[in-house]
């Protein structure tokens, strides 16, 4: 205590660092610049892979260019198959997947490039732990791309379940580090996380479709509740085709022919929605006790509002025939209104 020291006593020596103290300060030093360059060469080689990714999106360079930068990479394209694969969040709600905030405020602007970042790391993690090889990139602001190269087509479907597996484990661990007891859609993995899988290609000039048909795939499965490990073509049947269709303006002109006048009358009356009970009548297969209670409304009063929509729509909706021509353009509307 210098307090109980005498006023005239001499200041104490300073003890001179030890060699020990030395050498850990270094190899302190040495670590933190490692992690440094390290991160430094894999931001340089992620952005090298987007710019790869971009060029057989959009044209932008050849093929053979692709293909010999990608070598540079450890990543031979050439005599491969090759499958487009997309992984994408199936909320664009930053929240849906992590932790909420501690503190109500305003929205994070980092909040959704660092969820990207998250996706993309945890896909890079899921390339290796499935020792995988291929080109991986963020394509847009919510899902991440890979070009998987493949020696054998064989091999197809096992590396896509090998690729999913890791991923989950990668998403569930993550979520599990985030909070102490993680909400179901962070506990499965593939709950929050769409893997979609285009058709295997055999050269590089074919990529793009393989590519361009997994993001399709990833799009039309964000309304698909099943927990696959990868979505396919075959698994998003009409729904997919309509989002493929989604752009086709008589596409869009039968959706407003079917439910304009509802649409409308839900504008009117905001706290109504029938479109929402619409929706809950035809997804429990026209079982009005089931649709009443997916709807969370006493049996009288959703029976009064299906009664309101047949008016407002001009509709049996005791007929199959209408309300299967409802149900596709509630599919429809929902493909159109997909950003």
């Amino acid at each position: 205590d210098p307090a109980a020291e005498p006023a005239d006593a001499a200041p104490r020596p300073v003890t001179p660092p030890t060699r020990l103290t030395i050498l850990v300060e270094r190899a302190a030093s040495t670590l933190a610049l490692g992690r440094l360059i390290r991160r430094d060469a894999e931001g340089l080689e992620r952005q090298i892979h987007r710019t790869l990714l971009t060029a057989l999106l959009d044209h932008s360079r050849p093929v053979d260019e692709v293909a010999l930068r990608a070598r540079a990479l450890g990543v031979v394209l050439d005599r491969r198959h090759l499958v487009g694969v997309v992984v994408r969040w199936r909320t664009d709600d930053p929240a849906a997947d992590g932790a909420p905030p501690e503190e109500p405020g305003p929205a994070d602007p980092e909040a959704g490039p660092a969820r990207l970042r998250d996706l993309s790391e945890a896909v890079g993690q899921a390339l290796r732990e499935a020792k995988l090889t291929g080109l991986s990139s963020a394509v847009d602001d919510q899902a991440v791309g890979v070009l998987l190269a493949l020696s054998d087509p064989a091999a197809e479907d096992r590396a896509l379940a090998a690729f999913a597996a890791a991923l989950r484990r990668n998403r569930v661990d993550a979520a599990g580090s985030r909070a102490a007891e993680p909400a179901p859609a962070r506990a499965t993995g593939a709950g929050a996380v769409i893997v979609a899988a285009g058709s295997g290609v055999g050269s590089l000039r074919e990529a793009r479709r393989s590519l361009v048909e997994a993001r399709q795939v990833a799009d039309a499965a964000r309304r698909d509740r099943r927990d696959l490990p990868v979505f396919r073509l075959p698994h998003v049947g009409l729904a997919g085709l309509l989002h493929l269709l989604r752009d086709e303006p008589r596409l869009q002109t039968f959706v407003e022919r079917e439910l304009g006048a509802l649409l409308a009358y839900d504008a009117r009356h905001p706290r109504e929605q029938l479109l929402g009970t619409l929706r809950a009548y035809l997804e429990q297969g026209r079982n009005k006790s089931a649709a009443a209670a997916a709807a969370h409304l006493s049996r009288p009063a959703f029976y009064e509002r299906l009664a309101r929509i047949a008016r407002i729509l001009d509709a049996d909706l005791d007929s199959v025939e209408a309300c299967l021509s409802l149900h596709v353009a509630l599919l429809a509307l929902d493909a159109v209104r997909t950003p």
